[in-house]
């Protein structure tokens, strides 16, 4: 078993999706860091190496609508999904920027110790998805270890659920909907 994972996402919201991935993560690695990322303020200089990415994933990923919960707000779904391996210490919420606004990044999570792990989404992969895994692989100069999730849904499947009015609450890991349902989520969600 590898020692530590960390596993980058906006989890808006953590679906029995992001759980399964993270329950086959586990299964590979001691521990996981799992970062959940917050909308960044600030500007990246124009001659930064991931201005391009940026430009081209930002009105998609980080667009206000896409993103209706707090980083904290993100860690508590999430703690409540999965409140044993919390409590064990094998899994850890930190929220941050997207990477590009990390200057301290690489030595705040030196690849020596954590490996970056990423979803394999195969032909479900969106154009983002992948630029992402291009740009962060080159970019971070380091490996990216990929797992198979046993479940592949796309946040964007859920808010077309709720926002037309069909069954969605089977989506939500069920230590999460109590909680979803208090921040209003469905709400939040729709488009």
């Amino acid at each position: 078993m590898r020692k530590q994972a960390l596993w980058l996402g906006r989890f808006q919201p953590p679906t029995i999706a992001h759980l399964a991935t993270l329950q086959e993560i586990l299964r590979f690695w001691e521990k996981v860091v799992v970062g959940v990322i917050v909308r960044s303020s600030g500007n990246v200089p124009p001659d930064s190496p991931w201005k391009q990415f940026l430009d081209s994933t930002a009105s998609q990923a980080m667009a206000t609508w896409k993103n209706p919960f707090t980083g904290d707000e993100i860690v508590r779904l999430w703690m409540d999904s999965i409140v044993g391996e919390v409590s064990s210490g094998r899994v850890i919420f930190v929220t941050m920027p997207q990477v590009a606004h990390q200057l301290d990044f690489s030595s705040r999570f030196p690849k020596e110790t954590y490996d970056f792990v990423e979803v394999e989404y195969g032909s479900d992969s969106t154009e983002s998805d992948r630029l992402r895994l291009q740009t962060f692989a080159s970019l971070l100069e380091r490996s990216i270890h990929f797992v198979q999730s046993p479940l592949i849904l796309h946040n964007t499947e859920i808010r077309h659920l709720v926002s037309s009015g069909k069954s969605w609450t089977e989506f939500i890991p069920q230590g999460a909907l109590e909680t979803f349902t208090e921040l209003n989520g469905a709400s939040r969600l729709k488009i």
